[in-house]
C-alpha cells in the first residue's frame, strides 16, 4: 500500500532530507510544508494517520499532544519531555532516537494494521482529552508540594 507524507517545519535536517527524497524519486509523494501556522495544523493533523515525531529532546511535546488530539498514533522518539509526555499512553510507539531503524520497524507495523491504527487513534484522542487546563494545574499543585 503506497503511503504519502507530510512534513512540517524547518528542521537542520531538511536540506538532508530533500537530498534522499530526490535521489528516491519520492519528490511527488511528499508534501513539504515548511512551518505551519497555529491557524492551519489541525488541517495538517486532520490529513495524516500517523505523526513522527523524531525529537532529540521537547520541553513538553506539544506538537505531539496536538496531533494526538486530533486522533493522530505517534511513532515518536524517547526524548525527554516526550517521554513524560507519552508515560502510559496506548496511542504511540516510541523508539529511540539511536535507532531509527525502529521507528521505521513501527511505521511499517501500523501501515499494515489499520486496525491497530485505528484502535490507537481513539486512544490518541481519549488521552489527549486528559490534558485540561485544571488537570495541568493539579498537576504543577501536586509537583510542587
Amino acid at each position: 500500500m503506497p503511503v504519502d507524507w507530510i512534513i512540517a517545519g524547518e528542521g537542520s535536517e531538511l536540506p538532508a532530507i530533500r537530498n534522499l527524497l530526490s535521489s528516491y524519486g519520492l519528490n511527488d509523494r511528499v508534501d513539504i510544508c515548511g512551518n505551519v501556522s497555529r491557524h492551519c495544523i489541525a488541517s495538517v493533523y486532520d490529513k495524516i494517520d500517523i505523526l513522527f515525531v523524531p525529537s532529540r529532546e521537547e520541553a513538553f511535546g506539544l506538537s505531539a499532544l496536538e496531533g494526538m488530539a486530533r486522533g493522530c498514533v505517534l511513532v515518536a522518539s524517547k526524548a525527554p519531555g516526550l517521554n513524560e509526555l507519552l508515560d502510559g499512553s496506548k496511542a504511540a510507539i516510541q523508539f529511540d532516537i539511536q535507532h531509527p531503524d525502529k521507528a521505521v520497524e513501527a511505521i511499517i507495523f501500523l501501515c499494515r494494521n489499520r486496525d491497530r491504527l485505528r484502535l490507537m487513534s481513539k486512544y490518541a484522542t481519549e488521552y489527549a482529552s486528559r490534558f485540561t487546563q485544571s488537570g495541568y494545574q493539579s498537576a504543577i499543585i501536586a509537583a510542587h508540594s
